[in-house]
């Protein structure tokens, strides 16, 4: 009877603690990874895909593989500021990234999905369009990455509407090939809309 007693209290210590760690936000700390300092490829690997993009696309991603490792140990995290790439990204507000493998050479990933896309789009209240509410946070000895921001379904770029518009502040692991959310919280922004 004692044993039985037992099990259950264990049993009930188990199941509080996991609900009292479900609404936790994911820290740096709990997604390290060991940093690597190579060797490094020197030259960019394209996919078919990959290739089609602008020069100014392709250059930038080779200049990647020259600058010390920024995200998960032996990766490059590019992010796109200010319409630097408006054949790749868009010319409306769109902000685009990719994840650069230092070891191989090759684009791995772009920006995590979120609404359908993996162009992160910010308005201002009078439908401007401004980066200002778009920032990522993530560090060279963690696959862990912190976004907020707001982007609209892909299908929609053509057509803005601010009601498309999402905005969220979610973070995502790296497994090596693509992000997987876990967590999404209310988006802090306010843009009147």
């Amino acid at each position: 009877m004692k044993q039985y007693k037992l099990t259950i209290l264990l049993t009930t210590v188990i199941c509080f603690s996991t609900l009292a760690n479900e609404g936790e936000t994911p820290k740096f700390k709990e997604h390290n990874v060991i940093l690597n300092y190579g060797p490094f490829a020197s030259k960019i690997k394209l996919t078919d895909e990959q290739s089609g993009k602008s020069n100014d696309w392709k250059k930038l991603m080779q200049s990647q593989l020259s600058k010390e490792v920024n995200f998960a140990g032996h990766y490059r995290l590019y992010i796109s500021e200010k319409g630097e790439l408006p054949k790749d990204c868009g010319v409306n507000g769109w902000v685009c990234g990719w994840v650069v493998d230092k070891l191989s050479g090759a684009i791995i990933s772009e920006l995590p999905m979120f609404n359908g896309s993996t162009k992160y789009y910010s308005t201002i209240d009078n439908g401007t369009p401004s980066p200002d509410p778009f920032s990522a946070e993530f560090y060279p000895n963690s696959n862990l990455l912190w976004i907020s921001g707001e982007n609209i379904p892909k299908s929609k770029v053509g057509n803005i509407s601010l009601g498309d518009k999402k905005c969220s502040n979610s973070a995502y692991v790296f497994d090596h090939q693509s992000f997987q959310n876990i967590f999404q919280g209310e988006c802090e922004i306010d843009n009147g809309g």
